[in-house]
C-alpha cells in the first residue's frame, strides 16, 4: 500500500504543480516561517481564496489526478493499492495496470465526512463512515 497526500498526481494542473514546487523549496520555507504568525495566517488565507477561485475556473479533469501518474507511482513503488487525499473526491477507483487490477482510495475532507475513516486489514480496505463512498473503474 502506498500512502500519499495525492497532490503530486495532479500533473495536468500546471499552476498547482508550479505552486507546489515553489512552497517546497527550503529557501521559500525559511523565508515564510521567519514572518510573524499573523502575517503567515493572512497570506495562507489569501492563497486559499486564490486557489479556490482558480479551481472553480478549471475543468474538473485538470484538478484531478492523472491516471498515468497513478500507474507510474504504483509501478515505481511496486504496490497494488494507493490511498490519498488532496482532491477530496472520495471514492474507491479500480485501475487496470499491467494486466492487474489496482485500487486507489481517495479520502474525503474531514469537514464533509466527519468521523469517517478507511479501515484496512488482511482482507482489504473498507470505508467506515456515515456515508458510503462510490466505486469507479478506469
Amino acid at each position: 500500500t502506498l500512502l500519499s497526500h495525492g497532490d503530486a498526481f495532479c500533473t495536468l494542473d500546471r499552476d498547482y504543480q508550479q505552486f507546489r514546487a515553489t512552497v517546497r523549496r527550503p529557501a521559500w520555507q525559511r523565508e515564510f516561517l521567519a514572518r510573524p504568525l499573523t502575517q503567515r495566517k493572512a497570506e495562507i488565507e489569501t492563497l486559499r481564496r486564490h486557489s479556490m477561485h482558480a479551481k472553480g475556473q478549471k475543468a474538473a479533469a485538470a484538478t484531478d489526478v492523472a491516471p498515468q501518474a497513478i500507474g507510474e507511482a504504483l509501478r515505481r513503488h511496486r504496490c497494488h493499492r494507493l490511498i490519498h487525499g488532496h482532491t477530496h473526491r472520495p471514492a474507491r477507483h479500480i485501475h487496470r495496470i499491467d494486466d492487474r487490477d489496482c485500487e486507489r482510495w481517495v479520502l474525503p475532507s474531514w469537514d464533509d465526512y466527519p468521523g469517517g475513516y478507511l479501515r484496512c486489514d488482511a482482507n482489504g480496505c473498507a470505508w467506515d463512515g456515515n456515508e458510503a463512498l462510490k466505486l469507479t473503474a478506469h
